[in-house]
């Protein structure tokens, strides 16, 4: 009895190809996804040092502080005098403690597009801090995004509020 079988084992190295094709492309698509969750993890964690950063200078200069002096628009330039080698006012710290968080998160490698907006509350004697940035990093338009308590899950989006006491 002479059996005819010819090109069964090519179709089983096909299946098995198949196989490992669909194997590699999800271990491909994993990888990406790690990449891209990697990136947003770096950004979220950046955006957490800049707010720390502008939180505990607030506190250092609470005769400032309690007046509401951090909500002053951010300096375009580094402010005169360099507080960082003489000695400043408590006002002159607060231009240059703006200028120089802002200065961070716009360096090479920190935010991309960020902004950074505060706003004090006289009656409850509290900061809110929100720090942006484009999430996407696509390079397209960017439009920042909405960032309050309310919405504080969107990517992006760094919300933090900090009561004087």
């Amino acid at each position: 009895m002479k059996h005819n079988q010819h090109g069964v084992g090519l179709i089983e190295v096909l299946v098995a190809i198949l196989i490992i094709s669909v194997g590699l492309l999800g271990v491909a698509s994993l990888q990406s996804l790690s990449l891209s969750e990697g990136a947003s993890s770096y950004f979220n964690t950046r955006a957490q040092m800049a707010t720390n950063d502008i939180i505990d200078r607030i506190i250092a200069n609470r005769t400032q502080a309690t007046t509401g002096s951090y909500t002053n628009p951010i300096p375009a330039a580094r402010p005169a005098p360099d507080c960082d080698t003489l000695g400043c006012t408590p006002t002159e710290i607060v231009a240059h403690d703006l200028w120089q968080v802002f200065d961070n998160i716009n360096s090479t490698n920190s935010l991309p597009r960020s902004a950074l907006n505060i706003t004090y509350d006289n009656i409850l004697s509290e900061y809110s801090i929100a720090v942006t940035w484009d999430a996407s990093g696509n390079g397209d338009s960017y439009i920042a995004p909405s960032c309050s308590v309310g919405n504080t899950l969107v990517n992006g989006c760094m919300y933090t509020t900090m009561r004087l006491q």
